[in-house]
């Protein structure tokens, strides 16, 4: 199935074509109705909104460090009662509330916690947000408590968010973006191939908190990152290269040597 999706990166969006499997086939009788369950329990007594998706995107680290992006992840989502810099739900005691819970429920289950995907404690920063990592064979599920009081696109409330997300795709998608991310020695980021044409490749590149473009070329069996960033590049590294214009938004233009955007001539 092909797909139209525009990202937004630094403030630049794209518009890109990608192939994209339909969405995994997840048994959700196990665990995912009493996660469920919770959610509205908790909507009902601290308010906000509860919804349901799958088109996720579930962030887990292999066993090799290896930083692997899960597209199309099924899940829950609570959006909290309006907040404000200094009134509001308790960002804390929900999320403590809601994650005791969980792991009550993934542990009765007979999942593991897996502790690298795991923070160590409600203060712990070092995913930013705070995270609960679980496993049990190929499944994978997080439940991520985002301590930003922040609006969306769609809702320009301000409010916290509380995710729960699944995935069965662990497997493929790490067969699909090992290679770049050894390739290019990308240790703390995940990747998306956002398009392929010939040797190149367009990748998109998120960090827990920001993101950008990088294009590489296979050389020697090799990913090579030509350029990259949030904005376009210069005219001399896409007449090097001859990156053609078709790979992605972000190189259908250049910066010339009078710092003037124009037209990719490849």
């Amino acid at each position: 199935m092909i797909v139209a999706i525009i990202a937004v990166l630094g403030g630049i969006g794209f518009l890109c074509y990608i192939n994209r499997t339909p969405y995994p086939t997840i048994s959700e009788s196990t665990f995912y109705p009493a996660i469920y369950k919770e959610f509205q329990m908790e909507q009902r007594n601290s308010g906000g909104q509860v919804s349901e998706s799958k088109e996720l995107s579930l962030w887990w680290i292999g066993k090799d460090s290896l930083n692997i992006n899960n597209d199309n992840s099924s899940g829950v989502i609570l959006n909290s009662a309006p907040c404000s810099a200094v009134s509001g739900p308790n960002f804390r005691a929900i999320a403590q509330d809601i994650g005791s819970n969980i792991d009550a429920i993934m542990k009765q289950k007979g999942f593991k916690i897996n502790s690298q995907n795991s923070s160590k404690s409600i203060d712990d920063e070092q995913f930013y947000d705070y995270i609960q990592a679980y496993e049990k064979g190929t499944t994978k599920a997080v439940f991520v408590a985002d301590p930003d009081c922040g609006s969306s696109l769609k809702d320009k409330t301000m409010r916290y968010t509380y995710t729960f997300m699944f995935t069965d795709n662990f497997d493929n998608n790490y067969q699909e973006q090992s290679k770049y991310l050894k390739d290019l020695g990308y240790k703390n980021n995940t990747v998306r191939v956002i398009n392929k044409l010939g040797d190149f490749a367009f990748l998109e590149v998120r960090w827990r908190r920001t993101g950008g473009y990088t294009v590489a070329k296979l050389i020697n069996e090799k990913w090579v990152k030509i350029t990259g960033g949030q904005e376009e590049p210069s005219c001399e590294i896409i007449n090097r290269y001859k990156i053609p214009h078709q790979l992605g938004r972000l190189v259908e233009k250049c910066w010339d040597s009078s710092e003037k955007l124009i037209d990719n001539p490849n």
